[in-house]
């Protein structure tokens, strides 16, 4: 399922990307996950045959909306207490929703801080590249 959801979120990438690469500057694209299971297919190649047809599938779909972005995308992981997908899985009351981290994000991708982002244990890999095909 982990794969799935990182491919939904390429495919959204590359959506908003095209929408608005001719009126944002973009750097660079990070697609964060809690899955580093998922990260190390996406990190292998060629990926060990024992991994299954969807697996295979997906990291191949998303390798191939990678390769159609013209700027680099990373894919990092990120831990529980930085994730805000969390309260959708776990439920957070009234109270603790109005004021949760699902409205602004986590801490760490904020640039207004005064020293920048803090330190957290969320990482991002290398750039993702896609290797030559054979002829």
């Amino acid at each position: 399922m982990e794969i799935n959801s990182i491919a939904v979120a390429v495919r959204m990438a590359h959506m908003i990307y095209t929408a608005l690469k001719d009126r944002v500057n973009f750097s660079s694209i990070v697609i964060f996950t809690d899955s580093e299971i998922a990260l190390s297919w996406l990190a292998k190649y060629p990926l060990p045959k024992d991994v299954g047809v969807l697996v295979r599938n997906r990291v191949q779909e998303i390798r191939r909306i990678v390769a159609d972005i013209d700027k680099p995308v990373r894919f990092g992981h990120i831990s529980t207490g930085d994730n805000p997908a969390e309260c959708a899985t776990r439920g957070l009351s009234a109270s603790e929703l109005r004021d949760h981290m699902w409205w602004r994000g986590p801490e760490f991708l904020c640039p207004c801080k005064r020293h920048g982002p803090r330190r957290t244990s969320s990482s991002v890999s290398h750039p993702m590249t896609t290797p030559k095909q054979n002829p």
